[in-house]
Formats: C-alpha cells, structure tokens, sequence
C-alpha cells in the first residue's frame, strides 16, 4: 500500500510540474509582425515600475519592454519626441517616434517626491520638482538639466507649478502660491535660462 501511495504522490506531482510548465510556455508574449503605430507607457501608482508598448492599428501588441517609471504624465514637444515623467517620482522617459527610449532622473537622485511639471528645449529638460513641505509652503525647485546630466539651473521658486513651457530661452511657470492657506494666482512668472 505504502508502495502504491509513493507512486500516486509521484504521479500527481508530474502531472501537476507538466501542467505549471505549460502554463508558464502559454504566458510566452507573441508579437504583432505588423508595423507599429502607437506607443503607450504606462506605470504604477505607487510603485517605480511600468511598460512601454507598441500597439499596431488592430490593437495588437508589437513590442514590450519594462521601464522604471512611477505616476508617468506625458508632455509632447516639437522634435518628434515625448518625455514623460514621474510626478510622484523622479523617474522619466524620452520616448522617440521609433519607441527608442532612454530612463532619466534629475539632479543625480531619485529622493524627491515627484515632477509638477516638465518638458524640454531641444536638448535640455526643464523642470519644476516638489522639494517637500515647509513651514506651511511647498518648496519647488526649477531645475534645467542637459542629456547628459550636466545641471545648469537648480533653483528654489515659490511657485507651485501646473505647467511650465520654455519660449525664446526663458521659461514660463503657471501656478499657484500657497501662503497661510490663501492661494494666489501666478501666471507667465519668467526665469531666463542659461
């Protein structure tokens, strides 16, 4: 009986590993061969994590690749490119038209909470970081950096940013200011660029 009951528990566990490892062979991503029309970059909310995917036109799946993003929002400008960034983090992508990308953080740390707003000027990202909350104010930081990571401006501003755009070498910050809990309207609020 003994004898019997080993070659039961053995048999089952065959099946059972035969079964898992099909599974696992049937989760095996198959890609569209159709050329890619849309890009989607998706993240987590609470967690640094998330994918790039190309999409055909029928929806199907062309590519997939992981990507450390957190909460990504995105901003498009004119080169043909998108960056997309973390505003819970300081995780972000540069994604190009052929879904080349490339993972940047700001400042040489991912220790500030997130992005208010972002966006580039040919090769330089501009953008306007949430530095925390201090005797009752939010500390933002404007921050222009270069591709290669080189900072130019890392500048504390009042303004707690919704958007930011860089025209004619100066940049715009539209927000608001948070003092003694009364809110004031801060428009076209100009730093000149280096």
């Amino acid at each position: 009986m003994k004898f019997v009951g080993k070659v039961a528990a053995i048999i089952g566990l065959t099946l059972i590993f035969t079964t898992l490892a099909g599974c696992s062979s049937s989760q095996k991503q198959e890609f569209s061969e159709k050329k890619t029309k849309y890009y989607i970059a998706y993240s987590h909310v609470m967690n640094i994590g998330g994918e790039l995917c190309g999409i055909d036109e029928d929806g199907n799946i062309t590519s997939r690749s992981k990507v450390n993003l957190r909460d990504g929002s995105k901003i498009e400008f004119p080169n043909g490119k998108k960056v997309i960034g973390g505003s819970r983090s300081n995780t972000h992508l540069i994604v190009d038209g052929n879904g080349n990308y490339e993972e940047f953080y700001l400042l040489d740390s991912l220790d500030y909470s997130g992005m208010r707003a972002i966006t580039m000027d040919g090769d330089r990202i501009i953008a306007s970081m949430n530095c925390g909350y201090s005797g009752g104010v939010y500390i933002n930081d404007l921050v222009i950096q270069n591709l290669s990571g080189d900072v130019e401006v890392d500048h504390v501003v009042e303004v707690f940013a919704c958007d930011i755009i860089c025209v004619n070498n100066t940049v715009y910050i539209v927000g608001f200011m948070d003092r003694s809990g009364e809110n004031e309207v801060k428009t076209g609020k100009s730093y000149p660029t280096i």
